[in-house]
C-alpha cells in the first residue's frame, strides 16, 4: 500500500490533505506529523507522530525515523517552514517530494526579495520600499502615490498587512514589533483581493484556478488568516499574471504554488506574494470539495505516474462561493443561488 506523509497534520491544510488522500481512488496509508502539542489531536491521518519544529536541528532525524518506520513513499508539506527545509534537504530522505528548488523557495518566501525580482520584469507589483530606519519611513510614505500605505513584514506569516497613513504611527508600529530591515511599506491596493493556484510538473503547468476573496469575517487586518467567503473566478489576466510571477523566479516550476494579487485603483492586479510548495488554507478544502483533488495530483506527480490532468486553466466552474467559519460546516454555493434565491 502507498504510504503518504502529510506534515502539519493537525492544521487546516494538513487535515484537508488527509481527507483528500482518503478520497483518492487508490489504497493509501496517510501518515501525519505535527509539532504542536495540542494540534496533533485534530489530525485525520491514520497514524500521527510528534516531531520538532522544522527549525530544530533534530527535525530531519525525527522525520527520517518516521519515514523508515512507516515505509513512507511521498512527503507532502502543509506549511512554509517545512517547505523550506524539505526543499533543501528532501533529496537526502528516503521518500519522494513534489517541491520547487530551494533557491526559488528562498526568494518566494521573502516578500522583499520577491519584489526585487519581479520589478525587473513585466509582472505588475505595488511600489514598495524596505525600511531600515525611522528616517526612511517618511521618505517611503511620501514616495508612494496612494494616500494610505500597506505595512507588513517580509517573512512567512510574521506581520500581516496593516493599512496605515501617518509616518510617525508607522514608525512606532515597526519599532514596537522590532522589525526594522524586515518590514516594507507599499502602495495600498484598494481593489479586489485575488489569488491564483497553479500545479506544475517539471516546468509544465498541469492545472490552475483563480479565486477572489470576498470577506475575512472578524479579521481587522487585510489578508490575516483565511477568508470566510471566497469565490472561483475565470479571468485571463489573473491566469497570465499568476503564472508569470512564478516563472519569473522559478525557470522550471515543480509542485504547487499560489500567487496573491490585489487590484489597484485602476483595476490592474498587482502581485503581493507567491507561496511555493504548499496549498493554501482555503484552497486545500474548497477545491477538494469542488472536485479538484490537488493533493492526490501532487502525489501522482511525485511518483512520476501518468495521470488524467484537469483543464490547464480554470479547472473549476466559475462563481462558486466557499463560505466557512470556525465551528461551522463549510458550504459551496453557486453565485446564482446567492443572487436569486438567498438562503
Amino acid at each position: 500500500m502507498l504510504s503518504v506523509l502529510v506534515t502539519g497534520a493537525g492544521g487546516n491544510i494538513g487535515v484537508s490533505m488527509a481527507r483528500a488522500l482518503h478520497e483518492w481512488d487508490r489504497p493509501v496509508q496517510v501518515v501525519g506529523t505535527e509539532a504542536n502539542d495540542f494540534y496533533g489531536y485534530l489530525s485525520e491521518a491514520d497514524t500521527t507522530y510528534e516531531v520538532p519544529l522544522a527549525s530544530d536541528d533534530s527535525y530531519l532525524d525525527r522525520l527520517e525515523d518516521v519515514i523508515e518506520r512507516e515505509s513512507v513513499d511521498i512527503i507532502l508539506p502543509s506549511n512554509g517552514w517545512e517547505v523550506n527545509v524539505l526543499s533543501e534537504h528532501g533529496s537526502t530522505l528516503a521518500a519522494s517530494t513534489t517541491l520547487p528548488d530551494h533557491d526559488s523557495v528562498e526568494i518566494f518566501q521573502n516578500k522583499w526579495n520577491l519584489y526585487e525580482e519581479l520589478r525587473q520584469t513585466d509582472v505588475p507589483t505595488p511600489r514598495t520600499t524596505l525600511v531600515e530606519t525611522k528616517a526612511q519611513v517618511t521618505d517611503a510614505v511620501e514616495s508612494i502615490p496612494t494616500d494610505e500605505v500597506w505595512v507588513r513584514g517580509v517573512g512567512i506569516k510574521d506581520l500581516p498587512g496593516r493599512k496605515m497613513a501617518d509616518s510617525e504611527t508607522i514608525a512606532d508600529w515597526i519599532d514596537y514589533h522590532d522589525v526594522w530591515g524586515e518590514c516594507t511599506i507599499s502602495m495600498y491596493l484598494s481593489g479586489s483581493d485575488l489569488t491564483w493556484l497553479g500545479v506544475f510538473d517539471h516546468g509544465t503547468l498541469v492545472c490552475s484556478q483563480g479565486r477572489e476573496r470576498l470577506d475575512y469575517g472578524e479579521s481587522r487586518s487585510w489578508g490575516t488568516g483565511a477568508p470566510t467567503v471566497s469565490r472561483t473566478i475565470h479571468r485571463e489576466d489573473i491566469n497570465r499574471i499568476g503564472q508569470q510571477a512564478i516563472e519569473a523566479v522559478d525557470a522550471k516550476p515543480h509542485g504547487v504554488y499560489f500567487t496573491d494579487m490585489r487590484e489597484d485603483g485602476d483595476g490592474t492586479p498587482r502581485v503581493t506574494e507567491v507561496n511555493p510548495g504548499r496549498l493554501g488554507t482555503t484552497s486545500s478544502e474548497f477545491y477538494r470539495r469542488a472536485g479538484l483533488n490537488v493533493t492526490s495530483l501532487l502525489a501522482e506527480i511525485a511518483l512520476g505516474n501518468d495521470y488524467d490532468a484537469p483543464p490547464t486553466y480554470d479547472a473549476i466552474s466559475a462563481d462558486l462561493h466557499y463560505i466557512s467559519k470556525a465551528s461551522c460546516n463549510p458550504v459551496i454555493v453557486p453565485g446564482s443561488d446567492i443572487d436569486d434565491a438567498g438562503f
